[in-house]
């Protein structure tokens, strides 16, 4: 079954030696180009969060292979969504890969249908991304220069001892001498 479809395999590490013809091992490839055609049914990922936006924008169902760090959150956000599968990377072997590949492939459309879903409401914006520059470009003209809190993110008018939680760090301190002393 797999056989039929062509795999791309971006991999920077030792060759694998003979692959079949319908597999070929590349250094690099322009993800979102590839994303984008449309011969494109499946995307195999560690789940990144750059990955997660471009397998979104080009509506492309995921089989997410998560290793670290967001990885996992953005598998489980993307599952609950109903446009991926995921594989454990402690678990996963070729019987397992074939079997969730297979699901995806099988059930193309459910999937599919999910990921548009997900890509309609991202893409549904009050304004698009060009009147809204046009927007903060022209609130920006009207200020003058002056110093806008508006344009500056809060945590920066945080004081010290909200900033560091010093008064938290006082009160673990607190309660460690007082536990060291009994």
């Amino acid at each position: 079954l797999i056989a039929i479809f062509r795999i791309l395999f971006v991999y920077n590490g030792n060759s694998f030696g003979e692959l079949p013809e319908h597999v070929k091992v590349l250094k690099w490839a322009p993800q979102f180009d590839v994303l984008s055609h449309n011969k494109t049914i499946l995307f195999i990922s560690h789940g990144g969060l750059k990955s997660v936006k471009e397998a979104i924008c080009t509506s492309t169902p995921v089989v997410y292979l998560p290793l670290f760090a967001e990885q996992t959150h953005n598998t489980a956000m993307a599952i609950k969504l109903g446009f991926a599968r995921s594989l454990n990377k402690m678990t996963v072997t070729g019987e397992k890969m074939l079997s969730v590949v297979r699901d995806l492939l099988d059930n193309n459309t459910r999937y599919q249908r999910a990921v548009q879903r997900v890509h309609d409401l991202f893409l549904d914006r009050p304004m698009n991304s060009h009147s809204e520059a046009v927007f903060w470009t022209n609130r920006a003209v009207k200020l003058h220069g002056e110093r806008n809190p508006t344009f500056k993110r809060r945590g920066m008018f945080l004081s010290l001892n909200a900033h560091f939680y010093l008064i938290h760090l006082l009160m673990i301190a607190v309660t460690i001498l007082i536990a060291s002393k009994s």
